[in-house]
């Protein structure tokens, strides 16, 4: 379990490089588009980013905890030592991956909480709003869209 909860532990800073990376590589390759923290103005464009953070937090958090678990059940003392030691380089290198990021706390929750209830999922085709009004006594089907 001690491996495992290692593997997830790297992996978090890694996705989260990996997420908030692109947007670094097109500000600095555009020119005239502002500095780099203005792009975090725009909700929608930084969604995806904002709520993988939050996602690969909740992992560092869950994987780093087990590690010192299991690191402690497995080797007593030393396996604690292990794993105390490895969240903090897990953690600390975390941290050194967002060192651009700039969205706000509630700006990564919004995200979570806009991803989670389909904000942005594209319209239902017509089809499957005639079937659903077929099985939902006196509906209407929807308008036609487009």
């Amino acid at each position: 379990m001690f491996l495992v909860a290692l593997v997830y532990a790297i992996w978090a800073p890694l996705a989260a490089r990996s997420v908030t990376s692109p947007l670094r590589m097109i500000q600095r390759h555009t020119p005239g588009v502002g500095e780099h923290r203005d792009v975090y103005l725009d909700k929608h464009t930084t969604q995806f980013e904002s709520a993988t953070i939050l996602v690969t937090l909740v992992v560092l958090a869950s994987s780093c905890t087990a590690m010192i678990y299991s690191g402690a059940k497995a080797a007593a003392g030393t396996g604690l030592a292990f794993g105390i030691a490895l969240t903090v380089v897990t953690i600390a290198a975390w941290l050194v991956t967002l060192n651009d990021f700039r969205a706000k706390p509630r700006d990564t929750f919004d995200a979570v909480r806009l991803l989670l209830r389909g904000r942005d999922a594209p319209a239902p085709s017509p089809k499957l709003g005639t079937a659903r009004a077929e099985r939902t006594p006196g509906a209407s089907p929807p308008p036609v869209v487009g």
